[in-house]
């Protein structure tokens, strides 16, 4: 019996920019918390960022930003060039729109 291809973990991007955004949302937080902050952190930049700046602004420890890097790297959204990190554009527009909103929604719900 012949082994069946191993089903890739995430999405192309191809096939992320065609996914509603409640499926983008499940997407982004099945990723590990530091992981989703080191996205956050890279996409409040215009372009790619150097590691020493992205570190801090996502307000992870070192050793969490080795690991969402590692974590990343596996996946379509993140690229190295040159020392520098880079999301995906598409990713960078999930994040800064459709995530963003989804968070201001919650927020004026929660306010008494």
């Amino acid at each position: 019996m012949e082994k069946q291809p191993e089903k890739p973990k995430y999405p192309t991007l191809e096939a992320f920019e065609r996914m509603t955004v409640d499926d983008k949302v499940r997407l982004f937080t099945g990723l590990p918390i530091p992981t989703q902050k080191l996205l956050i952190g890279i996409s409040a930049f215009a372009s790619s960022v150097k590691p020493e700046m992205a570190q801090p602004v996502s307000r992870i420890t070192q050793e969490e930003f080795e690991e969402a890097q590692r974590v990343l790297a596996e996946t379509p959204f993140f690229s190295t060039e040159d020392g520098r990190l880079q999301v995906a554009d598409s990713m960078r527009v999930f994040i800064n729109t459709d995530l963003k909103q989804l968070w201001g929604q919650r927020k004026q719900s929660k306010k008494p």
